[in-house]
């Protein structure tokens, strides 16, 4: 796969709306997710995929416990947008790859975090999570 502007570096993972890809921007010398939405949601070329449209209302929310959005575009018919990179792993991944179980402390912090982010983007925008899940719950290896 290729998109202008950056240096693909590898897939890292594949989800029922799009495939997810590790990326350096080459403009500003960072590394970024590229979240590229699958061809199969894409029914009437040129028109935005309402999934494109809620991802450029959350790119005006700040949170320190939501991922930036830096862009959202169209290369040809591959749609596709940019966020953050965090360095660290998700929950799902850290459970399995450890074995370690969260005390009641640590997993009440983290659900409290969330619930923070999930509480002002519907303030801000009216906007849910659709999938909040192990998966799509990060801890950041720098903070």
């Amino acid at each position: 796969m290729e998109i202008q502007g950056f240096n693909i570096i590898e897939n890292i993972g594949d989800g029922p709306i799009a495939s997810v890809w590790k990326a350096r921007q080459i403009s500003l010398d960072r590394t970024v997710v590229i979240k590229v939405l699958k061809q199969k949601l894409i029914t009437r070329p040129g028109e935005v995929h309402p999934v494109l449209k809620e991802v450029g209302l959350a790119a005006k929310l700040k949170h320190p416990n939501l991922v930036s959005i830096y862009d959202v575009a169209r290369e040809g018919a591959t749609y596709y947008f940019v966020i953050e990179h965090v360095s660290g792993q998700t929950i799902r991944k850290i459970v399995e790859s450890t074995g370690e179980i969260f005390t009641v402390k640590s997993a009440l912090s983290v659900a409290g975090q969330v619930a923070e982010a999930l509480n002002m983007a519907w303030e801000t925008c009216q906007l849910t999570h659709r999938a909040v899940n192990p998966d799509n719950i990060f801890l950041d290896d720098n903070t």
